[in-house]
């Protein structure tokens, strides 16, 4: 309804198909005003398939024996009658009607037979675009979760054949539904969070009240469905019958008010005699009387389950409860899933897992003395606002926009009477130098490991070994091959094996990763007759270009004369691409995609950074600079160690952790510096630094920095590359080659206690959050794509 509302008023003729209301749906009882502007199709399917069981549940009882009935079925033998699914039928006439007078359609789960409708849709108008919206997963959503794998694979199978074959485009309500969704789909899936429909003016006088416990009884109030094993108030009903037994609260201080329709569970609940002082069952009432309830509560209560199945799940219930302007306690969720997440920054609640009974006894206790829950209620409206309806409509709509023009995800434009299953997608070759453990490498495979797969077929040419990501990258079932040359030395025999390769398998695209590897896309690109589309990666800076081997300079100067041939040239930084302009390189179709980090694999962990310092053996008390990359002159270690040698006289508790391979054969003079070698573990080896240090004389996009910033960790880099626009203002910059400024900088860093250089780590992850996130990154590559295809 907000949708239609908003898009409405943007501009755009919204029609509405939907169903007639049936005794077997669960009341809602949200009458709605008509919209302006927004065609309401309202479609009854009571046939003969349908009409007796809605003449059978109005009868008292035989709504909730049928449900069980149902439940059984699924647990039983796999399967379940849906009454929905006869809406196929009956909408279909009207269905291919829209699809013929409409740009687009956008189908929204649940019921599963929305998505059927919309594909049936795109089947008789293959030009109209779909957009498939999850609100739940099709497979993990709370109705089956005993449901057989049997089953699910079923289901999955469904999915995969509708939603999976013919969306052009998928959206979801939380980060983790997206990775699942473009893992099951291989399809562009874009986050598009539930929200509320509130006057944000409102919310913000809500949050400036003053939060007081209200007199008398204690109500701690949930309006929505319970699931058993799912959605389950047990925990907290064992925390209270507990406090009641150690008589740390009377009888009729506190009730737990349920407004559902669905109670059943509850009933179970109340039948056992230590919960049924504290359960009140209020039952359905009118939305406009759960909004009241709400807002007069004492805390709210919400639950989920700890099963990976609630990772992503955001229910529209959480904003309601938001914007009631009452604290939230969350009861068998994880606070690391996206509702612990949502309460965190919004500042409104807080999540305790169902095995946390302790210290869902002290926050009750607390709670009641006006302390607790009420002391940390501190609401960040900016946060908060980021979830209004209106706000994310018109993000939706703008979507909505670039998909109608081609933008986002590319439309064949001869689909003819085919089926979409046959035409073939677009494949990519990545050649890249190596496959060690660097930054491009790393970004390479974050990228196809992370969307880039599924929206195109891609494989990797490596010019050298396999290296580190090699078999990392078969591990995920994208082809490589290695063409085993010597670093600098060109091999008949291996061009010969490029060449076969080309021949073979002629791509689409060929993209090619740093100078080596761009000129070796040049050449693979004039040896077909099909038309290829060549695109260049450059992820170096020049500062350094006068100190380079002479065959690396030669490889920088050819690529400059041949800079005319790629349809595109990345650049992964602003410097390199001005360096690199400066050098001769066509500046016409190049442009900027900085690199982008996987921020739940970087992220800050207080349990985990004391675990590793235990494992490092490096006390509190102890300041740690930490060192991640390689040894080699482009790196400047003695520039870092001479920095060091001058730190350490004024901070003597300090010690430098320095992370890479061939690291220690610099000279150097401390003892205080640990060299632990290549590791695979450096996101959590991070996490033991209370500053990062980059010393080094040359670079283009540092992976190092961000993923250091992601974890919450302040960096002191020399200005090299765009390491001074990562960091912006939540570090230090210096400039390169001067020790001296270095350690100055470095003392003033030391010279910040914890607490702050925690707050500047926070600072620094929001700017990686904000500005670099590996789905931001990903959708630049694949409308970059898509731009050259036309």
């Amino acid at each position: 309804y907000s949708w239609a509302k908003y898009w409405s008023k943007n501009g755009a003729k919204v029609t509405v198909l939907t169903a007639k209301k049936q005794s077997y749906d669960e009341p809602l009882d949200m009458p709605l005003p008509k919209i302006d502007g927004v065609e309401v199709i309202e479609v009854s399917y009571q046939d003969l398939i349908t009409w007796l069981p809605n003449k059978l549940l109005k009868i008292p009882g035989i709504l909730a024996f049928s449900k069980r009935v149902k439940a059984s079925m699924i647990g039983l033998i796999g399967g379940t009658w849906d009454p929905r699914e006869a809406w196929l039928s009956a909408a279909l006439e009207v269905a291919k009607e829209l699809a013929l007078k409409n740009d687009i359609v956008v189908s929204t789960f649940g019921p599963s037979v929305a998505h059927f409708i919309a594909c049936e849709m795109k089947k008789k108008n293959p030009s109209i675009r779909w957009i498939a919206d999850y609100r739940d997963l099709w497979n993990e959503n709370p109705n089956l979760v005993q449901a057989p794998i049997r089953y699910k694979k079923k289901l999955r199978n469904i999915e995969m054949n509708t939603v999976g074959k013919y969306a052009d485009l998928l959206t979801a309500v939380s980060e983790d539904m997206v990775k699942k969704l473009i893992k099951l789909t291989g399809k562009t899936t874009i986050k598009m969070p539930n929200g509320f429909d509130v006057n944000e003016e409102d919310v913000r006088k809500i949050f400036l009240k003053t939060q007081t416990q209200l007199d008398g009884t204690f109500r701690i109030v949930y309006t929505g469905l319970i699931y058993k094993k799912h959605r389950d108030p047990t925990p907290l009903l064992e925390a209270l019958a507990e406090l009641l037994n150690e008589k740390k609260i009377s009888k009729n201080s506190v009730t737990v008010d349920f407004y559902s329709s669905k109670i059943d569970f509850i009933k179970d609940l109340y039948d056992n005699p230590k919960f049924k002082p504290f359960i009140r069952i209020m039952g359905h009432v009118s939305r406009k009387k759960a909004l009241e309830a709400q807002r007069n509560a004492g805390l709210l209560l919400l639950l989920e389950t700890s099963q990976p199945e609630g990772r992503g799940v955001i229910t529209g219930k959480i904003f309601e409860y938001i914007a009631s302007g009452k604290p939230i306690i969350c009861v068998g969720s994880h606070p690391e899933f996206e509702i612990g997440k949502i309460l965190s920054t919004t500042g409104t609640g807080k999540v305790f897992l169902k095995n946390q009974l302790k210290e869902i006894k002290e926050i009750i206790i607390q709670s009641m003395l006006g302390k607790g829950l009420y002391e940390s209620y501190k609401p960040n409206f900016d946060e908060v606002v980021k979830f209004s309806r209106a706000r994310i409509a018109s993000q939706y709509y703008e979507l909505i926009k670039k998909l109608v023009s081609e933008k986002i995800v590319k439309i064949t434009s001869k689909f003819d009477k085919i089926s979409l299953d046959k035409i073939p997608s677009t494949t990519i070759t990545h050649i890249i130098t190596g496959l060690e453990r660097g930054g491009a490498e790393r970004s390479l495979y974050n990228l196809l490991t992370n969307g880039l797969e599924g929206p195109f077929k891609n494989r990797v040419i490596s010019l050298m070994s396999e290296g580190y990501y090699g078999p990392l990258l078969k591990k995920k079932g994208i082809p490589l091959v290695s063409l085993n040359m010597s670093r600098g030395i060109i091999n008949p025999k291996a061009l010969w094996k490029l060449h076969s390769e080309i021949k073979k398998n002629p791509p689409d695209i060929i993209q090619g990763w740093m100078h080596p590897g761009n000129l070796a896309a040049f050449y693979a690109s004039i040896i077909t007759s099909k038309k290829i589309r060549l695109a260049w990666n450059v992820r170096l800076s020049l500062e350094i270009y006068k100190e380079m081997k002479i065959k690396t300079r030669a490889t920088i100067r050819i690529g400059a004369l041949l800079s005319k041939s790629p349809k595109v040239i990345i650049y992964n930084s602003f410097r390199s691409r001005i360096q690199h302009r400066k050098f001769g390189f066509i500046d016409k179709n190049d442009k900027l995609i900085s690199n982008g980090f996987l921020l739940n694999r970087w992220a800050p962990n207080e349990e985990k950074r004391k675990i590793i310092r235990n494992q490092l053996s490096i006390k509190e008390e102890i300041k740690v600079i930490g060192y991640v990359g390689r040894g080699d002159a482009q790196k400047d270690l003695p520039n870092l160690f001479d920095a060091f040698d001058e730190v350490s006289k004024k901070n003597p508790n300090t010690i430098l952790v320095a992370i890479g391979r061939n690291l220690d054969k610099y000279n150097f003079k401390s003892n205080k510096i640990k060299f632990l070698g290549e590791c695979s573990n450096i996101n959590e080896l991070m996490l033991s630094f209370d500053v990062f240090c980059l010393s080094s004389r040359a670079e283009g996009f540092p992976n190092v920095i961000g993923e250091a910033m992601a974890c919450g960790v302040p960096c002191v880099t020399t200005d090299v590359g765009d390491s001074k626009y990562i960091v912006d203002k939540t570090g230090w910059v210096v400039p390169p080659r001067n020790s001296k400024i270095l350690a100055e900088n470095l003392n003033l860093a030391l010279s910040f206690s914890n607490e702050e250089l925690k707050i500047k780590g926070k600072l620094a992850r929001k700017r990686v959050l904000d500005n670099f996130s590996m789905e931001t990154v990903k959708e630049k590559y694949i409308s970059v794509y898509q731009s050259i295809l036309k």
